[in-house]
């Protein structure tokens, strides 16, 4: 018996005696293809998404242009949706197309009145309302051509080879400053309002306008084509100092080519020569 319990004994102390009813686990250290398949689906469907084709941005659409060169907002557009995002993510992707970003753009470029931006994978579609040009300004200083609104503020500039176009709709008035830049206020509200007046009641009349220029403190210099000057007061009446203007050359110049300058600041006593 004695010899029985040891023997008991020592099959508790084996390192090798297992319970038949409990399972014990296993360590697997093998390659689980199941999972790598899972990663790898996932990261190529990811890169379809973003970097295949499958939803990339359609052709670019501009809507509403009137004085802006179609190619300058294309060019723009383009340049934005064909850049990445974060140095990672094209913009070509309808995902990561970034509306405000292209909005800010094209608005720091231009000044329009209203912006619409509509981005699938049928178009880019652009659609703007320019603010309405009244002016042309040039800067003999730099010999650029700008369109201004009604406030005096430049709001696209113009290629010289295209000025042509807007001669014969828009009053053109000189300037000369160092540098001006689309967005700059060049002149008063007064001014540009003092002007078009000014170029409305000319119209079809017997005085042909070259355009108009800045002279002293309140003054406003018309350049006849003729090369004579009429000198205006900023602060008459306008209709006026126009009547009057017609007049002198109806009755006192008949040759507008001998005259020299017209002065009209004074009201009904016009000066010339």
């Amino acid at each position: 018996m004695i010899g029985d319990n040891k023997n008991v004994r020592k099959d508790y102390q084996e390192n090798k005696f297992r319970n038949p009813y409990f399972k014990h686990k296993t360590d697997k250290t093998g390659f689980n293809t199941s999972r790598y398949i899972k990663i790898i689906s996932i990261l190529l469907f990811l890169y379809i998404i973003v970097y295949s084709n499958l939803l990339n941005t359609g052709e670019i659409e501009i809507t509403g242009l009137e004085m802006i060169e179609p190619a300058e907002i294309n060019n723009l557009v383009s340049d934005h949706i064909h850049s990445l995002k974060w140095y990672l993510f094209p913009r070509r992707n309808i995902l990561f197309a970034d509306r405000k970003k292209l909005s800010k753009k094209i608005n720091n470029q231009y000044n329009l009145e209203e912006l619409i931006i509509e981005i699938d994978r049928q178009e880019v579609l652009i659609s703007l309302k320019e603010k309405v040009s009244h002016v042309i300004i040039y800067n003999n200083h730099s010999q650029q051509f700008f369109f201004s609104d009604i406030d005096g503020y430049l709001t696209s500039e113009i290629p010289n080879d295209r000025v042509r176009e807007y001669w014969e709709r828009f009053p053109i008035f000189n300037i000369s400053q160092e540098s001006i830049a689309t967005g700059d206020q060049s002149l008063k509200g007064e001014t540009i309002s003092f002007v078009l007046e000014t170029n409305r009641l000319l119209k079809n009349s017997i005085v042909n306008v070259q355009g108009f220029e800045a002279g002293e403190t309140n003054e406003i210099i018309l350049v006849a084509k003729e090369g004579w000057r009429a000198f205006f007061d900023i602060k008459s009446e306008i209709k006026t100092s126009v009547d009057n203007l017609i007049l002198i050359i109806n009755e006192k110049i008949p040759d507008q080519n001998n005259l020299e300058y017209i002065d009209l600041r004074l009201g009904n006593k016009v000066f010339y020569k």
